[in-house]
């Protein structure tokens, strides 16, 4: 059995949660694993509904199985969260895609910011030191470090960030090639 995984805090599940569960089914033509937060969901908030009822709601919206993700993940930055439910379905090994939303729709764009990120590709060397260089003068301007590394990142890619469903893309991008996981996203 494989499974395609989707990552959401379901809180609460939503029809953009059941579109996204039939989306994933139609195209990847394997059941769906679903990881969600517990009771605790990130920025540290309460979630709306228990977890108990929350993984159950998943079920009925179309979800295979319900995994929770440890609260260490849940409660992280986007950057861990994404990290550690990525980590956490690799190691599961019977995960073979990943499905997830995004605002502007466009798996290669959040690619290409993936790469930029991470530094995978030599032509964006001297753009990651300008970019760094960036970072630590915003902070030192006052800017959270969100703002700070944002707000230094090439004009084409800010306006693709700003939105958290995009930034969440990258990053579950980004972990899977740091864990050189076998994990297809669409």
């Amino acid at each position: 059995m494989s499974f395609c995984a989707i990552i959401a805090e379901f809180n609460p599940p939503t029809m953009g949660h059941r579109h996204i569960i039939e989306e994933a089914k139609r195209i990847s033509k394997q059941d769906i694993l679903c990881i969600t937060s517990g009771n605790v969901v990130q920025r540290g908030e309460f979630s709306c509904i228990e977890k108990y009822k929350k993984a159950e709601l998943a079920i009925k919206i179309g979800a295979d199985v319900v995994i929770e993700l440890p609260a260490v993940f849940s409660l992280s930055s986007a950057e861990d969260f994404a990290y550690g439910a990525v980590k956490f379905l690799n190691k599961i090994g019977s995960v073979k895609s990943i499905c997830f939303g995004s605002e502007c729709g466009n798996l290669e764009i959040l690619e290409e910011i993936a790469d930029f990120l991470i530094i995978n590709n030599q032509e964006y060397t001297n753009l990651k030191n300008n970019y760094n260089s960036k970072i630590k003068e915003n902070l030192k301007k006052g800017l959270s470090y969100a703002e700070s590394k944002l707000s230094s990142l090439p004009e084409k890619y800010k306006q693709i960030l700003k939105f958290p469903n995009n930034l969440l893309g990258v990053y579950y991008i980004i972990a899977l090639k740091k864990l050189n996981s076998k994990i297809t996203p669409f």
